[in-house]
């Protein structure tokens, strides 16, 4: 049985799947997959995610090789900094 933590990887990885089209044999997310990703995976969280403005400057943010394109390896700088948000946000404030 897998542990919590295998659980939450491989959901995180089978979430960028379901909503990236495969383009040459790598699966990746295009604006528009983006978005739809970050609206019902996290719509309850990030109210501006129908903003179009916001979802290109996260996917600007996100591409690093400026391909249009966000692969695996840069969704999870945008998994990583929501996970740092999100416990900020948990954390009792002094």
């Amino acid at each position: 049985m897998p542990t919590q933590l295998e659980s939450a990887i491989q959901r995180v990885i089978s979430t960028f799947h379901q909503f990236a089209s495969g383009r040459g044999g790598e699966d990746k997310l295009n604006r528009g997959e983006l978005k739809k990703l970050l609206r019902y995976q996290l719509g309850d969280s990030i109210k501006t995610v129908t903003d179009a403005s916001y979802v290109k400057q996260i996917m600007e943010g996100l591409d690093e090789n400026k391909d249009g394109l966000v692969d695996f390896r840069e969704f999870v700088t945008l998994v990583a900094n929501l996970l740092v948000a999100f416990n900020n946000a948990r954390q009792p404030r002094a």
